[in-house]
C-alpha cells in the first residue's frame, strides 16, 4: 500500500502555467484550480484540446501578471521597500537616489518581453525634475535633448532608459547624426551598431559610452551631466571587468571613454585610460592589417587606431618617451572615404576623403614637431635645415592637391560643407593644413619662441627669413578667415575637434608677433592684427564654449589680446612672457630637458599637472646641467648621421603600409590613393 502511494507521488506533475510560475499545482483534470481561477489554458486540458494547441502552450511561458513595485536600489540591494513617495524610506536613509519604474505594460500577444539587464542599470541614476524638462530646449542650439525625445517615452517616464528600447536607439542615432562626423568618433559603423543594439547583442560597455559621451556633449543642465558621468563611470567599470581579455568592443567603448575625460577636463584618468587603450590595441594587434575580415570589419579596425592615435597626439605631440603607440609601428592604410564605409547615401561623397586626409597631415604634424624639438637642442650651424624644409614643404603641396578643394581658396573650400554633415571633417582638414606650414616655416622667425636656436638662424640668408614670414603670414590668416567664415555661416554651433581650438590659437599668437617683429615682411598693422586676433578668439569662444582643455588657451589669448591692446609700443615682453607655473613645473630640469620636453599650453599632458618624483630624490638644477653641451652634440650627431646616408632609409620601418620596389603611389582598392609616398620618412632619427 505504501509502495503504491510513494509510486504516486513521484508520478504527479504540474502544469506547464503552474511550474513557470512555481506555483502549487492541484493536478486535477480537466484543468487546474489555479488556472481556472486565473483564466489560464491548463495543460491538463489536451484531452479536449488539438495537439497543436498543447504543444503551443507547452512552449509559451505564462505572461507576467505581477511587477515588482520596489524602486531601483532597492530592487538592486534585494531589500524590502516602503515604496514611499517620493523617497523610501531604505533611500531616504542612505541619502540614495531613489527612482522607480515604468508601470509595466503588457506586450502584444506572441511578442516576448525585452526586459534590459540588470547590470545596464547604472549605480547613480537622477531622475530629471518636470523643470528640467521643460528647459531642455534652452541648452545646446543643435543637439538639445528635447530632440531625442519621443512621445510618451521622455527621460521623467522611463530612467531605466538601457537596453533595446526607443530612447536609447535614439541617443545612439544622435551620436551618429553629430558625434560621427567628427574624426576622434568616426570609429563606429552606424548601420552595424544600430542592428546589433535592436538585437541587444551590442556590448553594455560601449552602449554605456556611446549614451554617455552623446549626453556630455550636449551640455545642457547639471542631473544630465551627472547621469553621463555614471554611463561613463559605468562603462569603465565593464572595461575593468574584462581587463584581460580586451575586444573590439570594449576598446571602442575606452576611447569614448578617454574622449569624454578630455572634454571635461580630467586629463589626468584621459591620459591613463588612454595607456590602457592603447595596450588593449598592441594585443589585439590592430596595427597590423587583417586581410581575411571584410571590407566594413577591417575599415573598423583601421578607423579604431587612427581615432586612438588622434587623441593620444592632444597629450604631447613630437614627444618620443609619451607616445602610446608610435607611428612607426603602425602598418595601416589611411582610413577609406566615407561612401566606401557606409551605406549608399546622397550626402557621403561630400565628404571627399577629409578624414584620410587629416589623419596624414596630423603625421606630418608630428614629424615636423620632432624636428623641432631635435633642432632646438643645435648649438652649432645646421646647413641641411633648408633642404628639410624644402622636403616637408613638397609633402605639404601634393597632400593639398590631393584636397577636395584642391588649391583653391580656403573660405570656398570649408563654407561649401557649412550645410553638410561633413563640416567637421573638412575644416580640421584645412586648418591642420596650414598649421603644418606654420609649425615649419615659424622655425625660421627668429626671436619667436619656437624657432631654431640663433647659432642656426645666423647662417641663413635673409630670402630664407622672408620666405618663412610669407608662409607664416599666409597660413596664420587663412586658419583665422576660415574659422570666422565658419562662424559667420554657421546658424548652429557643430561639435568640432579640439585641434580646431588648437590652431586657431597658434594663428592668433604668430599674427600678433608678426605685425610686431616683422611687420615690414608681413604688411601687417598691429591693429589689424588685434582685429584678426578678436575674431579667432570669438570663433573659439563659441564652438569650445564648453570644452574645458580650451580654457587656459582662450584665457592665454585672450592676454595676448589685452596686452597688446594696452601697450602698442612693447609686445614682445608681453606676448611671449612665460606663464608663472612654467618653470615651477620642473624646476629641476636642466636646460636641455626643459626645451626638449616644452609643452604647449593646449598640450592635455601640461593640463593634468602629474607630480613628479620624490624631492629628495631629485639633483640640484645646478648639478643637472653639467652635462648640456654633450647632450647638445650628441643629438645634433643623430640629426647629421642620417642624412649622410639617404639610402639607408628605405628599410626604416615606415609610419603606414610600405610600397617596396616602386616609387610611384598606387590606388587601393577602392582607388584611392596608396597610404603614403613609398619615399621613407624624412627624419626617422627622431624615434
Amino acid at each position: 500500500m505504501n509502495t503504491e502511494r510513494t509510486a504516486a507521488r513521484r508520478t504527479k506533475k504540474s502544469c506547464e502555467q503552474c511550474y513557470h510560475r512555481k506555483v502549487r499545482c492541484h493536478g486535477r483534470s480537466p484543468g487546474c484550480e489555479p488556472c481556472q481561477r486565473l483564466g489560464f489554458a491548463c495543460t491538463f486540458a489536451q484531452d479536449n484540446s488539438s495537439v497543436s494547441l498543447s504543444a503551443t502552450i507547452t512552449t509559451n511561458q505564462p505572461r507576467k501578471l505581477r511587477g515588482g513595485n520596489a524602486c531601483l536600489q532597492c530592487r538592486k540591494q534585494k531589500t524590502r521597500c516602503s515604496q514611499g513617495v517620493p523617497q523610501c524610506s531604505n533611500c531616504a536613509k542612505k541619502k540614495w537616489t531613489c527612482v522607480y519604474a515604468s508601470p509595466y505594460e503588457p506586450e502584444p500577444l506572441g511578442i516576448q518581453e525585452q526586459s534590459p539587464p540588470s547590470s545596464l542599470i547604472p549605480d547613480r541614476i537622477a531622475m530629471l525634475s518636470a523643470s528640467d524638462t521643460s528647459a531642455h530646449g534652452r541648452g545646446h542650439a543643435d543637439v538639445g535633448l528635447g530632440a531625442i525625445e519621443t512621445p510618451g517615452h521622455s527621460l521623467l517616464e522611463s530612467p531605466v532608459i538601457f537596453g533595446p528600447d526607443q530612447f536609447t536607439s535614439n541617443l545612439v542615432q544622435e551620436f551618429f547624426k553629430v558625434l560621427h562626423p567628427t574624426p576622434s568618433f568616426s570609429f563606429l559603423h552606424p548601420r552595424t551598431t544600430q542592428e546589433r543594439l535592436v538585437e541587444g547583442s551590442l556590448d553594455e560597455a560601449l552602449v554605456f559610452a556611446i549614451c554617455g559621451i552623446t549626453i556630455s556633449k550636449q551640455k545642457m543642465e547639471p542631473v544630465a551631466r551627472d547621469r553621463s558621468l555614471a554611463w561613463i563611470s559605468k562603462s569603465e567599470e565593464l572595461v575593468w571587468q574584462h581587463l584581460e581579455s580586451p575586444n573590439m568592443a570594449r576598446l571602442q567603448a575606452l576611447i569614448l571613454c578617454v574622449a569624454y575625460h578630455i572634454d571635461t577636463g580630467a586629463s589626468h584618468r584621459a591620459f591613463m585610460l588612454a595607456g590602457l587603450a592603447a595596450r588593449a590595441a598592441t594585443a589585439m594587434r590592430l596595427n597590423h592589417e587583417r586581410h581575411h575580415l571584410d571590407l566594413v570589419s577591417n575599415e573598423v579596425r583601421r578607423r579604431t587606431l587612427w581615432s586612438l592615435k588622434i587623441l593620444e597626439l592632444y597629450f604631447s605631440i613630437g614627444l618620443p618617451e609619451y607616445e602610446l603607440l608610435p607611428f612607426e609601428n603602425v602598418y595601416l592604410q589611411l582610413p577609406s572615404r566615407e561612401e566606401h564605409f557606409q551605406d549608399s547615401a546622397s550626402s557621403l561623397h561630400t565628404e571627399g576623403g577629409a578624414y584620410r586626409l587629416f589623419v596624414r597631415l596630423t603625421s606630418m604634424r608630428r614629424d615636423i614637431m620632432k624636428l623641432n624639438r631635435s633642432i632646438t637642442l643645435c648649438d652649432e650651424p645646421f646647413p641641411l635645415l633648408l633642404k628639410l624644409i624644402r622636403g616637408l614643404h613638397n609633402e605639404l603641396n601634393h597632400l593639398r592637391c590631393q584636397m577636395p578643394a584642391g588649391s583653391d581658396s580656403v573660405m570656398a573650400g570649408v563654407t561649401q560643407f557649412v550645410e553638410t554633415p561633413w563640416l567637421a571633417r573638412h575644416l580640421v582638414m584645412q586648418l591642420s593644413w596650414h598649421q603644418c606650414r606654420c609649425d615649419l616655416y615659424r622655425l625660421l622667425l627668429p626671436g619667436y619662441p619656437e624657432a631654431a636656436p640663433a647659432v642656426v638662424l645666423a647662417s641663413l640668408d635673409a630670402e630664407a627669413t622672408n620666405d618663412a614670414v610669407q608662409m607664416c603670414t599666409e597660413s596664420s590668416l587663412s586658419i583665422i578667415q576660415t574659422l570666422s567664415d565658419v562662424n559667420s555661416h554657421c546658424a548652429h554651433s557643430p561639435i568640432l575637434e579640439y585641434d580646431a581650438a588648437i590652431c586657431g590659437y597658434h594663428a592668433g599668437r604668430l599674427v600678433l608677433f608678426l605685425a610686431h617683429s616683422q611687420a615690414k615682411s608681413s604688411r601687417l598693422s598691429k591693429e589689424y592684427a588685434i582685429s584678426r586676433a578678436e575674431l579667432c578668439l570669438a570663433a573659439i569662444k563659441r564652438f569650445f564654449r564648453y570644452s574645458a582643455p580650451v580654457d587656459p588657451i582662450l584665457k592665454d589669448l585672450e592676454r595676448l589680446i589685452s596686452a597688446c591692446s594696452s601697450s602698442p609700443d612693447d609686445w614682445t615682453h608681453l606676448i611671449f612672457i612665460s606663464p608663472p607655473n612654467e618653470e615651477a613645473r620642473d624646476p629641476v630640469l636642466s636646460e636641455v630637458a626643459r626645451a626638449k620636453q616644452r609643452l604647449a599650453i593646449h598640450s592635455l599632458l601640461r593640463q593634468a599637472e602629474f607630480e613628479g618624483g620624490e624631492p629628495s630624490s631629485v639633483v640640484s638644477p645646478s648639478s643637472a646641467s653639467i652635462e648640456l653641451p654633450s647632450t647638445r652634440h650628441r643629438n645634433m650627431y643623430r640629426v647629421l648621421s642620417l642624412e649622410q646616408d639617404r639610402s639607408a632609409r628605405l628599410d626604416s620601418p615606415l609610419v603606414y603600409v610600405p610600397q617596396p620596389g616602386t616609387e610611384e603611389e598606387q590606388p587601393d582598392q577602392h582607388g584611392n590613393p596608396s597610404t603614403s609616398s613609398s619615399r621613407p620618412l624624412l627624419f626617422p632619427w627622431c624615434e
